[in-house]
């Protein structure tokens, strides 16, 4: 579509010039030249033959202003294009931070497995949503801490390889393409029509290789699910996992088999199975605590805001049909092969007078021989099971015990920290593990006043290197009543206690530690502070202390200024940004000086570049009158529009 109006172009000027020739040589021979504006090109021409007169000389009239229309359009998508650039570019920069070297491990073993030979950069983000791949030179993926707490390895692993899947098709190069097609094409539906159809189309592609990478679709599909509830908005020139339309991708990875791809009933299976996701609130509105919603399998219908229980393997009786190793041991009995899996049907809401059913006994099935061998690999034993059990988990997932036992967590562990936070789920004890969050440690940060912590807040200050000596020192600062947050973003944006007694020891004593932050993002610092107050600027603010620094006002740009005679306190801080902003630069200043105007404010400075007027133009201005204009009156030519030149 991109090359079609190029080569219509490119034709109809071929023609018109074979044309032309032609009316020429027919002019020459019959020494009569043609009238102005006679000659229409041979296409052109038989296509206006299509449409009545009156017709045409309408659309004739029209075209400056469809062209217009078009030009308006192309440009209000060139800064949506050029926005969603930036933020792309901001989020590889801001609120990020290397992911944990065991997940740069599997990204390294996944990128192997899909043959991408390029870096690929994994950086967890405080800003995205959706685990999302940005950068066609140097890729980067970027995880969010909620995936990295809400999802099991397995599902954490799928969606790594659907990015890198992104990374290896070379979408993100791909989509700009689109981008530039729907720019420039706005006005065409069925520019739009294939563009979305292609980003479907690119959503199932990186869906199928992750699968092939992984090697487990079902898997696949819950990971998906959860990520519908962590949902955000990433720039429309990103490639996230949480594209395209969740109920086909997940439809189609639960039917789409050797057997089953082509079948219809297939297909309404998958569907069934959404349903019962739906109703049971596993696809809409899992709670991001981790409940049963992440494993595809429907747990049992709660009210909104009641606590979905957690689960784990509950040990069941020996049966003749049961799958178990050839000779078990007696710390791994066959009996650890059968789960609980609660089937139900869509639960009706009752009506008051109705008694409330009584809960279905849940239905046993064999683990795999997958599940099992990594049972006996990571050393799950009955007696491990039945401790963790003891605790209230009486349904679980192999993939959270299995989790457990791999980071080593213990039933011990798991009741401190209920203790602390109340029920949490398996997975989430996983996490606590991970990141080395202990009882110890949250009894520290809580006793420090950060309020009431939750375990999102205790493991997003772990991650980010917040402790309680972090903590202690900003309170010796000043800051006793810093939160959890804003410890975080303090740490995330590179702000330290020292930081805060060297703004004390400056008199910025009552700044709020939001505002130094805001600071040191803009790159103001106590350190710069001091020089920019050894020039003279002895009552600075911290505003303009920052204004300075996102203007570009320099150490160097204000003493090249004093020289020039500009400097406190009739040089004020707004001078100085104003100089920059509207480039008046020491140069500038020497040229007006060149030229007579010795005396020139800072003022009239600022209101020369304002207006547009040059040393040049300045210049000549004088040569016309014979005489030095003052510069009022040349301001006065420009704003009134008395130019003469």
């Amino acid at each position: 579509m991109l090359l079609m109006p190029i080569a219509t172009a490119a034709s109809l000027a071929a023609r018109a010039s074979r044309d032309s020739s032609l009316t020429g040589s027919a002019s020459s021979s019959s020494g009569v030249n043609p009238a102005p504006g006679a000659w229409v090109p041979a296409a052109i021409e038989g296509a206006g033959e299509l449409l009545p007169a009156a017709l045409r000389r309408e659309l004739e009239a029209l075209r400056p202003w469809a062209l217009s229309i078009w030009f308006a359009g192309v440009l209000i998508l060139s800064l949506r294009f050029v926005g969603g650039l930036a933020a792309a570019g901001r989020m590889t920069r801001r609120g990020s931070r290397p992911a944990p070297a065991a997940w740069q491990d599997t990204l390294a073993r996944l990128a192997s497995r899909l043959s991408i030979a390029q870096p690929v950069r994994l950086l967890e983000s405080s800003i995205v949503k959706v685990p999302t791949a940005i950068g066609a030179i140097r890729p980067v993926i970027l995880f969010p801490a909620t995936v990295f707490l809400g999802l099991p390895t397995r599902g954490l692993e799928a969606l790594l390889a659907h990015e890198l899947a992104h990374v290896r098709r070379h979408d993100y190069l791909v989509n700009l393409l689109q981008t530039v097609a729907e720019t420039l094409l706005f006005y065409h539906p069925a520019v739009w029509w294939i563009s979305a159809r292609v980003r479907v189309e690119r959503e199932q592609c990186c869906d199928d290789l992750a699968i092939a990478a992984t090697g487990d679709a079902r898997t696949y599909a819950r990971a998906l699910i959860r990520l519908e509830e962590m949902r955000g908005t990433a720039p429309a020139l990103a490639v996230a996992a949480g594209g395209g339309n969740l109920w086909n991708r997940v439809v189609r990875l639960l039917t789409q088999s050797p057997e089953t791809s082509e079948s219809p009933s297939g297909w309404y299976a998958g569907a069934v199975i959404l349903v019962m996701l739906a109703v049971l609130g596993a696809a809409a509105r899992i709670g991001p605590s981790g409940d049963r919603g992440d494993r595809g399998e429907p747990g049992p219908a709660v009210s909104a805001g009641a606590p979905v229980p957690d689960a784990v393997i509950r040990p069941a009786p020996e049966t003749p049909e049961l799958s178990a190793p050839e000779e078990p041991s007696p710390e791994f009995p066959p009996q650890i092969a059968e789960i609980p899996v609660v089937e139900e049907s869509p639960v009706p809401v009752a009506d008051e007078e109705e008694e409330t059913p009584e809960p279905e006994t849940p239905k046993v099935r064999a683990l795999t021989d997958d599940e099992l061998a990594a049972f006996r690999t990571h050393g799950v034993t009955a007696d491990y099971v039945r401790s963790i059990a003891a605790l209230g988990y009486d349904r679980a997932d192999p993939d959270d015990i299995l989790a457990l036992k791999i980071h080593g967590v213990t039933a011990r562990d798991i009741a401190e920290m209920n203790g602390l936070f109340g029920k949490r789920p398996l997975e989430e004890h996983a996490s606590f593990k991970i990141h080395g969050v202990d009882p110890d440690s949250v009894r520290r940060l809580s006793a420090l006043g950060l309020g009431q912590l939750s375990p999102d807040d205790v493991l997003s200050m772990r991650i980010h290197g917040v402790d309680a000596a972090y903590v202690e020192k900003l309170r010796a600062a000043g800051y006793r009543d810093v939160s959890a947050e804003d410890a975080v973003s303090a740490r995330i944006h590179g702000f330290s206690p020292e930081d805060a007694e060297g703004w004390r020891r400056l008199g910025f004593a009552n700044v709020s530690l939001d505002d130094l932050v805001g600071a040191r993002i803009h790159g103001a610092t106590p350190d710069f502070a001091s020089r920019v107050r050894s020039l003279g600027f002895a009552d600075i603010s911290l505003d303009d202390l920052v204004s300075f620094r996102i203007h570009g006002v320099s150490e160097d740009f204000l003493r090249e200024m004093k020289s020039l005679g500009f400097a406190p306190p009739a040089f004020t801080a707004d001078d100085a940004v104003a100089f920059r902003i509207h480039g008046v630069t020491p140069e500038f200043v020497r040229g007006i000086r060149s030229l007579g105007y010795a005396g020139a404010s800072a003022d009239d400075l600022a209101e020369l570049r304002i207006h547009g007027i040059t040393t040049a133009g300045i210049r000549a201005e004088n040569a016309r009158a014979g005489t030095r204009i003052p510069l009022d009156e040349l301001l006065e030519r420009h704003v009134c529009g008395k130019d003469e030149r």
